[in-house]
């Protein structure tokens, strides 16, 4: 599933992926679907999917509660997943990525309502789209689901392949080109 945010100055507009994108493979061969959100990454110029690495702590208080459930195949699941996800968090060295082009140059954000804000430590404010000022809005959701990308425990492909120069323009160029005749 992903979501369409459309500027409400530029009228571009820029897909995120919602559903499962980054595919961990650790070093004693579990793998799992990590958890990612949405941030603009300086280096393409977009709204992109992001890392998002939780807290050692919040992951611990999850399994505590996971413990206390009836124990049968799915919570014996459930608490595989959460016990791989933590971990990774506490065996991971490097900063979150964009999930498209690897940088660790990113705004996160949250969407709030109809659209997306930057969290500060005092105050939370709409993110401005860099260049126009625009605020980004949801357009609409939509459900396609582009192919997940295979990744170390630090965040780094498998392949070493992140989206080049060329993939990231014609991105920009899709984004705008939407807002004018999508």
């Amino acid at each position: 599933m992903g979501i369409e945010f459309e500027c409400d100055r530029c009228r571009s507009i820029h897909y995120v992926n919602d559903g499962p994108v980054a595919y961990y493979a650790l070093a004693d061969g579990r793998a799992f679907f990590g958890p990612h959100g949405t941030g603009w990454c300086s280096r393409c110029r977009l709204l992109s999917e992001v890392e998002a690495i939780p807290d050692p702590e919040v992951l611990q208080a999850r399994l505590v509660e996971l413990r206390r459930l009836p124990d049968n195949d799915a919570s014996k699941g459930m608490l595989e997943h959460w016990t791989t996800m933590l971990d990774w968090s506490r065996i991971r060295k490097e900063s979150p990525r964009c999930l498209r082009c690897g940088s660790l140059n990113f705004t996160p954000l949250q969407q709030t309502g109809e659209c997306l804000v930057e969290m500060g430590e005092e105050e939370t404010r709409p993110f401005r789209h860099p260049g126009c000022g625009g605020v980004f809005k949801v357009k609409e959701v939509v459900f396609a689901q582009p192919m997940g990308k295979c990744l170390t425990a630090d965040g780094q492909r498998l392949d070493h392949r992140w989206d080049g120069a060329f993939v990231r323009w014609v991105r920009r160029l899709s984004c705008w080109l939407a807002g004018r005749f999508g």
